[in-house]
């Protein structure tokens, strides 16, 4: 889809700064995908715990069946065949 935005000069350039995307169009595309991701996390935190007769869902652990699971610091799943995958 085309667009035509007018955007605040001062705030492109503060956004590149911090994030360290160059491209406006890509700059853009990140905003909006930051923006459903957060609209979506507090959609789901206003529901949090308004169904009370949910079964247990097991822990990570379980998930992954035979294999030695952990949970990372930052809260993601890792297991042994994933943790050498790190970002360079």
């Amino acid at each position: 889809m085309r667009i035509t935005l007018d955007l605040d000069e001062d705030l492109i350039e503060r956004a590149c700064k911090l994030t360290g995307i160059k491209e406006t169009e890509a700059l853009v595309r990140a905003g909006i995908e930051a923006l459903i991701t957060r609209a979506g996390a507090e959609r789901l935190a206003a529901l949090g715990g308004t169904q009370k007769s949910l079964a247990r869902i097991p822990p990570p652990t379980e998930w992954v069946a035979g294999v030695s699971a952990a949970i990372h610091p930052r809260g993601a799943l890792r297991t042994r065949a994933t943790a050498s995958c790190q970002p360079r």
